[in-house]
């Protein structure tokens, strides 16, 4: 199956390549976004244990700041809140400017990505998404 790309806005191309927005906005869910998405279930997992009540949104700088540390280079010339509103153009989280809580896409994505780990991106499932 070719590699699909998302639609391109130029607001969202850094530096020659793609932005955090515009990797989690893709509606094409390849195997690269699954690697992007799986790097990110630790986040939405906190996310769904806290419930309806979320998370203090200050919360998610330390997150990112793990994040970051980890993958430098997708986090390169992006904030916390950069990121915390990538996520949330994504759809898979909401937020107050107090709290930030997991979306029903969220919750789909964690057990999507899972299911993926045990299946595989070439599995039929992976493909009908």
């Amino acid at each position: 199956m070719p590699k699909r790309h998302p639609k391109l806005n130029p607001l969202q191309v850094a530096d020659g390549g793609y932005s955090l927005a515009t990797l989690f906005s893709a509606e094409d869910m390849d195997c690269d976004s699954i690697i992007l998405w799986r790097a990110h279930l630790s986040v939405l997992r906190r996310l769904a244990l806290a419930g309806q009540r979320g998370l203090p949104l200050c919360s998610m700088q330390d997150t990112y700041c793990e994040l970051s540390a980890m993958y430098p280079e997708l986090y390169e010339g992006c904030s916390p809140a950069d990121w915390t509103s990538a996520l949330e153009q994504a759809e898979v989280l909401s937020r107050t400017n107090e709290a930030v809580w997991i979306t029903e896409k969220g919750l789909f994505l964690i057990s999507f990505v899972e299911c993926e780990a045990v299946l595989g991106c070439d599995s039929e499932f992976a493909a009908s998404l």
